[in-house]
């Protein structure tokens, strides 16, 4: 992150003294030799806009229509001190729908598929979200445990209860984009 703010405050003084970030070219006469032009940086017509309340969590590209948007996570069973993965438990994501023009709509929420075996589930949110709208201030909620176990009370642990907030978005070299949240747990029923 400190990398990135660095380079945006270069960026921007190179902007300000009028010196584009535009790559030296051979046909160039000039004498300048620096791989920088003296050129006034002008906007490209399509570039994108951001404007004020832009979030990562409504990020949806542009390049494809069909890009997936998938968060990850895991479910465990605490036993005593074990956290033993439990298969066939889920969870919910809930975020708010986004029109074309960034105004929140509607809440939208959907369940997980069951995890497997090693407690794992993985939902791509571009299979629920209706045409012409997006996703907004994701949560991920547990929602329910394995029904052939014990294992059944929910806890709050990173957050399971209150809601987690996905972690910033990568971008895998399918194109597809994934946000994961920290394990959530349930515990044993007492009886």
């Amino acid at each position: 992150t400190i990398v990135v703010f660095a380079l945006l405050s270069i960026a921007s003084a190179e902007y300000r003294s009028g010196r584009s970030l535009k790559p030296y070219r051979s046909d160039d006469r000039s004498s300048y030799k620096a791989g920088r032009s003296l050129e006034t940086y002008e906007p490209e017509e399509n570039a994108p806009s951001y404007k004020s309340g832009h979030s990562l969590h409504s990020y949806k590209p542009l390049e494809k229509s069909d890009d997936a948007i998938n968060i990850q996570g895991m479910i465990y069973c605490r036993e005593s001190k074990d956290l033993i993965p439990m298969q066939g438990a889920t969870a919910r994501v809930t975020c708010m729908l986004k029109d074309k023009y960034g105004d929140e709509k509607a809440p939208f929420s959907v369940k997980t598929p069951v995890t497997d075996k090693k407690g794992y589930f993985l939902i791509n949110l571009a299979n629920y979200t209706p045409p012409g709208y997006t996703l907004g201030s994701c949560r991920v909620f547990l929602n329910e445990p394995a029904d052939y176990c014990d294992c059944n009370v929910p806890t709050d642990t990173n957050d399971g209860l209150s809601g987690a907030h996905p972690s910033k978005p990568r971008r895998l070299s399918d194109n597809a984009i994934i946000y994961s949240v920290a394990p959530f747990v349930f515990k044993l029923s007492s009886k």
